[in-house]
């Protein structure tokens, strides 16, 4: 059994910090089946006019805490991206 609430905890947790500060900053929560694999999505939007560098925090206090390190080693097609407008944090299982 994935303990699916520390990953949405942790994916929750990064996704704020990262909008911290941010104008016009969007989080978006998705959960869906694609085919026989279920994927928990988190993702922050940053507008293009909007988007600064990260907020301090963001760059000392993103987490993978131990439990969450455990489950995403188990699960490797799980994945992060990061790009100027768009962070995103997947977990498949």
């Amino acid at each position: 059994i994935v303990d699916l609430s520390a990953v949405l905890t942790t994916f929750l947790d990064n996704a704020l910090l990262r909008a911290h500060g941010q104008d016009n900053s969007l989080v978006r929560l998705s959960y869906y089946q694609s085919g026989e694999v279920q994927v928990l999505s988190v993702e922050t939007t940053l507008s293009q006019d909007s988007a600064k560098a990260p907020h301090k925090a963001y760059e000392n206090h993103l987490s993978i805490n131990e439990q969450l390190e455990d489950i995403m080693e188990r699960y490797p097609q799980s994945n992060f991206k990061n790009d100027k407008f768009i962070y995103r944090q997947q977990f498949e299982y």
